[in-house]
């Protein structure tokens, strides 16, 4: 994918990356079901979705 400068607006974000390290400082959470996990259930059920 190429991105055209021209068509960009200044407020837009071109990569973005998340962390939960705020909420587990605060809270002590921890996740049960790791990341590789969560997405195998996601897809899983997409297909699951889709044969109905």
């Amino acid at each position: 994918m190429r991105t055209d400068p021209a068509r960009m607006r200044p407020s837009e974000i071109a990569i973005s990356f998340g962390s939960n390290e705020k909420l587990v400082e605060a809270t002590g959470w921890s996740p049960r079901i790791n990341l590789v996990q969560s997405l195998r259930d996601i897809y899983e059920d997409a297909r699951n979705r889709a044969r109905l």
